[in-house]
């Protein structure tokens, strides 16, 4: 357990670094006064615990065009060996770096077969620093298929940059 929670602080570290020195300027438009205004001042009115739930929220509708609107372009999303199919390296943990391909995990968590253990998640979000959030989850709550675990996010700028999917083990 030491070892992953090593692994996802160094991914964190990593994800925060890469996001901080991406180059992007914010982008500036004027307001009815006619003054300039960062549209990244604007979007710093969620915390990353509302991103989070947010995304909860998304989530359980399936909606993905909804569930996406929270990342990155740039973001990286890391899941349990085999959640997506066709997961590149075939072993380990899948990462999916980049908006698109991000899209196949939610495509995945959301499908058919996947929605109703999605919609049925009981969550506690917890902040962590400034742009840190942990998202406890459990899904089909007392059944016999019940599922639980932790992702950890980083969120700059009201988007998702980082996202670990570290389900509990059985």
């Amino acid at each position: 357990m030491l070892k992953i929670l090593n692994t996802i602080v160094a991914l964190s570290a990593l994800a925060a670094t890469a996001a901080c020195t991406s180059g992007q300027t914010p982008v500036t438009e004027g307001n009815a006064a006619g003054e300039n205004t960062s549209v990244a001042s604007q979007a710093a009115a969620r915390t990353p615990v509302k991103v989070v739930e947010d995304h909860v929220a998304a989530m359980k509708t399936g909606d993905l065009e909804l569930i996406m609107k929270d990342y990155d372009e740039n973001t990286v999303v890391i899941t349990p060996q085999g959640l997506v199919a066709d997961q590149a390296p075939s072993t380990g943990p899948g990462v999916y770096s980049g908006i698109d391909n991000a899209r196949k995990v939610f495509a995945t968590l959301t499908n058919e077969q996947n929605i109703g253990p999605v919609s049925s998640m009981v969550t506690r979000v917890e902040p962590h620093g400034d742009d840190g959030a942990f998202l406890y989850w459990t899904q089909l709550k007392g059944t016999p298929q019940e599922a639980s675990g932790t992702d950890v996010f980083v969120v700059r700028n009201d988007k998702v940059v980082f996202q670990d999917i570290i389900p509990d083990a059985k």
